[in-house]
């Protein structure tokens, strides 16, 4: 582990709180101010590792093993993007996981021991990036989906079976049957149930045209509204305030038969109350209403 890295850690959460973690735009740019003395490569490997979602990883693992398999997994694709060694990033994973997640730890003493029972209020969101304009946050998820050889001193050999996933290429390739409410079970079986997400309604529409859909709002859940039309519809989808005068958010706009908002992640609103779930349509389709715990 890297004690440079464990201490200026300990001072981000001392001084920021837990809350910075999630916000992961505003946790690297706090890093990189607290850790000015810390060498460059050190800096460069914490750093990107808290900007491809290492937060959001770790503590949507459930043990301490599986922590190490998905920091053995980053530090491997790190290594392959950026050429630094992958024990710099191993390391600076450590002294995270070690801040973060309350590992016991002698400073300097090789690998954490131990473990916490995983953190709340993660829903599988993996990368959070601002939005200029819109009342809440758009989370951007990013799966690390790869199958690589990994470190002995892991304890495993190969991680195998997983594919480059985020929230805005899931539906990427999504195959319709025409089937409009078994096509839309499926593309959330892709674009939200993997994130720890939980349907709360759905509905089906069967003219083309426009609807407005209220729908109950809560600021301390995150949400993701994902449509399936048949062969030959075309679907707009947004969400506006509970008057319908303000656009707060803007999905798929008649590309094809397959609606997803947001499309790069979840939306997790500033405040309570309604909101309008809008469609514009040439045909029917169905639609379901995911949400997740921030």
């Amino acid at each position: 582990m890297n004690k440079e890295l464990f201490d200026v850690m300990t001072r981000v959460i001392a001084e920021n709180g837990q809350d910075i973690l999630p916000d992961t735009k505003r946790m690297k740019a706090v890093f990189a101010d607290y850790s000015a003395s810390v060498p460059l490569l050190e800096q460069r490997a914490l750093g990107g590792c808290i900007e491809n979602g290492a937060y959001f990883l770790l503590a949507h693992a459930s043990t301490a093993e599986d922590r190490r398999k998905e920091m053995a997994v980053l530090a491997e694709r790190l290594h392959a993007e950026t050429g630094i060694d992958r024990v710099i990033y191993l390391d600076a994973l450590e002294a995270f996981e070690a801040v973060v997640f309350g590992e016991a730890q002698e400073a300097g003493a090789g690998r954490a021991v131990g473990s916490r029972p995983r953190q709340q209020a993660v829903s599988a969101m993996l990368a959070q990036t601002a939005s200029s304009g819109r009342s809440g946050k758009v989370v951007a998820l990013a799966v690390v989906a790869v199958t690589v050889a990994v470190l002995s001193t892991y304890g495993i050999s190969r991680i195998e079976g997983r594919r480059d996933v985020t929230p805005a290429n899931c539906h990427h390739g999504f195959q319709i049957t025409g089937q409009t409410k078994a096509d839309v079970t499926a593309l959330s079986e892709r674009c939200a149930k993997p994130y720890g997400m939980t349907r709360f309604d759905a509905f089906h529409c069967e003219h083309g045209g426009a609807d407005a859909i209220t729908v109950e709002l809560r600021s301390d859940h995150c949400y993701r509204f994902l449509c399936v039309g048949d062969e030959d519809t075309l679907l707009a989808t947004d969400l506006r305030d509970g008057l319908g005068e303000r656009e707060i958010l803007r999905g798929t706009q008649l590309e094809g038969a397959v609606g997803v908002l947001p499309l790069d992640g979840m939306y997790c609103p500033d405040r309570s109350g309604e909101y309008l779930f809008d469609t514009a349509n040439t045909g029917p389709y169905d639609c379901e209403l995911w949400k997740a715990k921030r």
